[in-house]
């Protein structure tokens, strides 16, 4: 398959690049969309809002509506379930102008906050010229309120003299950021026997000083996990909290479990 005019993204890391270290260039693709499951998991509806050429539209169509799910339950009964997804592609070069398209990351439940109040950057910090990042675990209720929020993981911009007083730098970020989560209200993304649902996220709060581009590479120091009593266990939570320390991501635990292969095969 041939793309034209694709534009090729270079990571620079350190002052390098991917295709300076030895590593294959690859063109990268992000699109987002809706899909939906019949009771025995199988898709029976789904859209993308993202454009995409019709190329690769088709190849995406074809290898989503062949997707196998668990089906989503309720009272132990499966039932029609919608969530949002997002895809992440990347096309690597074959031969000539030919490209390997394929998956490379699945996403189901994405939350969009549609309100409340920002953070207040604590006025030490500010003044010491400390930045953070905190990543809050939340349950939200049915309409998207937060309802429970605690604190899940600070890091530092920089160590601190002492570990006591980089955890009295911690809970100075935690506390604002957990004022702020009170008042937010989400737009959730799951829909279950045609009701929204409640669900557990993790939410990343970035405070930085100045001004900085959105791509450029930002140090921390990771604080420590912080036990939390009422939140259920979430293995699958947990490991996708990568895709939320950008600082603008949050990361929904989806009902959504694919059973079909579909991470790196060719489309």
């Amino acid at each position: 398959m041939s793309l034209a005019r694709c534009s090729l993204f270079v990571l620079l890391i350190a002052g390098g690049s991917i295709a300076n270290a030895g590593s294959k260039e690859f063109i990268r693709l992000d699109a987002d969309g809706e899909i939906k499951i019949d009771p025995t998991g199988h898709v029976s509806e789904y859209h993308l809002e993202s454009k995409l050429s019709p190329q690769i539209a088709t190849l995406v169509d074809r290898q989503v509506h062949g997707w196998a799910f668990e089906p989503v339950l309720v009272g132990g009964k499966p039932v029609f379930a919608k969530t949002a997804l997002h895809l992440q592609l990347t096309a690597e070069p074959t031969q000539g102008d030919n490209f390997a398209l394929r998956i490379s990351s699945v996403r189901f439940g994405d939350i969009e906050r549609m309100g409340g109040q920002l953070p207040t950057y604590p006025p030490a910090a500010a003044r010491a010229g400390l930045s953070a990042l905190v990543m809050l675990r939340v349950r939200l209720d049915e309409h998207g309120k937060v309802v429970e929020v605690a604190p899940y993981q600070t890091s530092l911009s920089r160590p601190a003299a002492s570990e006591r007083i980089a955890d009295e730098w911690r809970r100075m970020f935690e506390k604002a950021s957990v004022e702020a989560a009170r008042t937010w209200h989400y737009r959730l993304a799951e829909i279950v026997d045609g009701k929204p649902a409640s669900v557990d996220a993790i939410l990343p709060i970035a405070f930085h000083m100045g001004t900085s581009a959105p791509d450029e590479w930002r140090a921390y120091v990771r604080g420590p996990v912080r036990e939390i009593s009422w939140h259920k266990d979430s293995a699958g939570l947990e490991r996708d909290q990568l895709a939320a320390t950008d600082g603008s991501t949050a990361v929904a635990e989806s009902r959504f479990h694919l059973k079909s292969d579909v991470i790196g095969r060719v489309l």
